[in-house]
């Protein structure tokens, strides 16, 4: 392999660790604002913010979850939103 390649090579590694390092304070910065917007709202409002953000993908339930938009959003007792989940998303860029 020639050096320049080499060099490439890393620098093209360092971006792309930069760019996910950035992409995952994103998306932690996000799911906070979600959980402030979601915090209560019921799962009818739920299924209904998530058919907005995405009017093409239908949302669909499982378990305590509803999950469209792009989120998934977990149910409290009585369909009441409580949390966005991201956490085993950057978990995987964590790694």
């Amino acid at each position: 392999m020639k050096l320049g390649s080499t060099f490439d090579t890393a620098a093209t590694q360092k971006y792309r660790e930069q760019l996910l390092f950035e992409f995952a304070g994103n998306i932690r910065a996000l799911s906070k604002v979600c959980e402030r917007h979601i915090d209560g709202m019921s799962k009818s409002e739920v299924l209904d913010l998530l058919r907005e953000l995405e009017p093409d993908v239908e949302p669909f339930e499982k378990d305590e979850y509803v999950v469209g938009g792009g989120l998934t959003i977990q149910l409290h007792e009585g369909g009441v939103a409580e949390h966005c989940v991201v956490d085993e998303l950057l978990e995987e860029w964590d790694r």
